[in-house]
């Protein structure tokens, strides 16, 4: 399948089908980029979508430090 034709079968997808592909140890890259924009589309269409500061993300990575 090409990734064009990925495009328009994940458009038809649910979140939770696409939250599986997201899951999947066997989803290729391009799955899972593909399966990422469309779902985040689907959230914010929505209005559930979730978006992070670089700040927050750095956090919940490293913990909160502050900078001399």
């Amino acid at each position: 399948m090409t990734n064009e034709e990925k495009i328009q079968c994940y458009r038809k997808k649910t979140i939770e089908e696409l939250e599986e592909i997201l899951n999947d140890p066997n989803s290729t890259e391009s799955d899972i980029i593909i399966a990422t924009f469309e779902k985040q589309d689907k959230e914010e269409a929505l209005g559930i979508a979730v978006h992070y500061t670089t700040e927050e993300v750095l956090e919940n990575i490293f913990g909160k430090t502050k900078l001399a």
